[in-house]
């Protein structure tokens, strides 16, 4: 129940945490969060995915989302909706966002140029809310079998880069960054064992060469192992987000629960009073978080037990 002076918060990742591998969510979760929402607190999602994204996975969703939670912070930040107006509006012009950031054209064509001269496939989205279309680039000759898996499932909204006149592929680029997009997404394909620090270093150093943007990992919610490198505006992440979010409402981080499974959920986790992350998460993660359990066994609901204190 959403209420003007809420008890706290539980902001929540989607997928791995909420939304399972078998492609449900918990009913232990959904009845535990609707308890919370009647006894004054409210209930977040924060995820990477856009809106688009989000909506399609969960169009077959009973009961529906916007039963037990309350907004969405999606694309790790750019955007916060209210449930409310969460299946209303499909036009895709016409959510009533209370919140969204985009990329600045000169940090976006920076973003966009390092890739490219470092030979990492990638994406640039339009701006929010739209940022489920999207211009792909293949930067080398590598085989990276996920980058094509995304490209296909955006099929209807996504198109290779294409040079008009005497322009070369570098300056369609910049073209495609002038109207600031909302990301940029590198896809580094899956590593062998062996190599499995070099997608964290190629990270950090794509974080040292951009200052002046956010660039978060995650792990591909498509294969589960390729690494995602997203290049967002400076102050987009779950966890600014979410503490914007929570000052409308005069809380701060004590006052919140968060919980998660992936890299891209570890500022979040910090952030909050309370953190937790769920059985499936790094194994770096769950060296440094409070474990909720397994996220096929009503981890969300284990760790909003303890933080409403039912």
């Amino acid at each position: 129940m959403k209420s003007s002076e809420p008890k706290g918060i539980i902001f929540l990742d989607f997928d791995g945490t909420l939304f399972g591998p078998d492609r449900r969510i918990h009913p232990d979760d959904i009845n535990t969060l609707q308890k919370a929402r009647d006894a004054g607190y409210l209930a977040v999602i924060a995820t990477g995915r856009n809106l688009f994204s989000i909506q399609r996975a969960a169009a077959g969703f009973s009961p529906l989302l916007q039963s037990y939670t309350d907004y969405i912070i999606f694309s790790s930040g750019a955007g916060v909706l209210n449930m409310d107006d969460f299946e209303k509006n499909t036009s895709e012009l016409n959510y009533r966002l209370i919140e969204s950031t985009n990329l600045d054209p000169e940090t976006a064509f920076s973003a966009a140029e390092r890739f490219f001269n470092d030979g990492i496939d990638f994406m640039i989205h339009k701006p929010v809310p739209d940022n489920h279309h999207m211009i792909y680039i293949k930067a080398n000759g590598f085989v990276n079998p996920d980058f094509y898996r995304r490209i296909n499932a955006y099929r209807d909204f996504s198109a290779g880069i294409s040079p008009e006149g005497d322009l070369t592929e570098l300056e369609t680029i910049q073209q495609h960054c002038s109207s600031g997009p909302c990301q940029l997404l590198g896809i580094l394909p899956f590593t062998e064992p062996e190599d499995k620090n070099l997608p964290e270093a190629e990270v950090s150093r794509l974080r040292e060469s951009l200052p002046q943007a956010s660039v978060i990992r995650t792990t591909s919610p498509i294969d589960n192992q390729s690494i995602w490198v997203e290049v967002f505006s400076r102050n987009v992440s779950k966890s600014a987000a979410a503490e914007r979010f929570a000052k409308r409402f005069k809380l701060g981080p004590s006052e919140c629960l968060a919980i998660g499974n992936d890299y891209n959920d570890e500022d979040l986790i910090e952030w909050a009073g309370s953190g937790w992350i769920v059985d499936e998460a790094p194994r770096s993660m769950r060296a440094r978080f409070r474990n909720a359990g397994s996220n096929r066994t009503a981890a969300v609901a284990a760790a909003v037990r303890e933080f409403c204190r039912f």
